[in-house]
């Protein structure tokens, strides 16, 4: 062996502790499993437009950190959607029969800030998820009738329900939310994306709901229902008014696994 090709190999050796570091720090990642249930909850509410679902989420070998789970949304129409998580249940205890039916359960509430995984133990959540830009778009219009109610109840505060109610600020709220309805006939697509504290591998995968038009007129019904609920909050400035409390009309969609 000449001199140069005993450099050339202390070169290379030089080089093997980073590849070293590499391969174990790819071998060593988190790898993060997503399944939803076999259905998906799509609705309308004062939130805006919702998707609701049951995960369960699993880790292999390690623990993992989630501090973010998106919906990406595909609809017929060609449109992108992005929801975010809002909060959900989490089921801790269930009793079932002899022949495996739950029986009860009990669960808990969460806030999305955080999700500790970790490979002996898999967690089965209720995800709540709402358009991530919706408030973006009917906040301002809140916040201008909100300005209008108080302006109302200053100058004229035995009839400032009366006046809100009928004001053009409470139209263009109700607008917003009318306005912001995308469902519509036809297939949608979507898939997941997460968020993780740790290095992690995550194997994207696609699923597929469809709405009928039966389903779309049924979600559309939550418009007068939004229309009520609204109006309710301004007339419980009246201590003596009865809010009102809303029933929303909900879809629930088969999931397919997209090839």
């Amino acid at each position: 062996m000449s001199k140069s090709d005993i450099i050339a190999v202390i070169g290379a050796l030089a080089w093997l502790p980073h590849i070293l570091y590499l391969f174990r720090d790819y071998f060593s990642q988190s790898k993060i499993l997503v399944i939803p249930e076999k259905k998906v909850e799509i609705g309308f509410t004062n939130y805006g437009p919702i998707f609701n679902l049951k995960l369960a989420l699993g880790v292999d070998n390690k623990k993992a950190v989630i501090d973010d789970i998106t919906v990406l949304l595909n609809g017929p129409d060609g449109a992108n959607h992005t929801f975010s998580w809002r909060g959900g249940n989490e089921e801790i205890k269930t009793i079932k029969d002899t022949q495996g039916n739950v029986q009860a359960s009990e669960e808990k509430n969460f806030n999305p800030i955080a999700i500790f995984l970790q490979s002996t133990l898999s967690k089965e959540l209720f995800v709540r998820f709402t358009d991530k830009n919706f408030d973006d778009v009917t906040n301002p219009k809140m916040i201008t009738l909100t300005d209008q109610l108080n302006f109302f109840k200053q100058s004229c505060p035995t009839e400032y329900i009366d006046k809100t109610l009928k004001s053009k600020e409470l139209v263009d709220y109700k607008d917003a939310f009318k306005n912001y309805f995308f469902w519509r006939k036809g297939l949608y697509q979507f898939s997941f994306e997460i968020s993780c504290k740790n290095k992690f591998k995550f194997l994207k995968e696609s699923y597929s709901f469809e709405l009928r038009d039966e389903d779309v007129a049924r979600l559309k019904c939550n418009e007068n229902v939004v229309d009520e609920f609204f109006d309710s909050l301004i007339k419980s400035n009246d201590p003596s008014f009865q809010m009102f409390i809303p029933n929303w009309s909900w879809i629930n969609a088969k999931i397919f696994k997209s090839e």
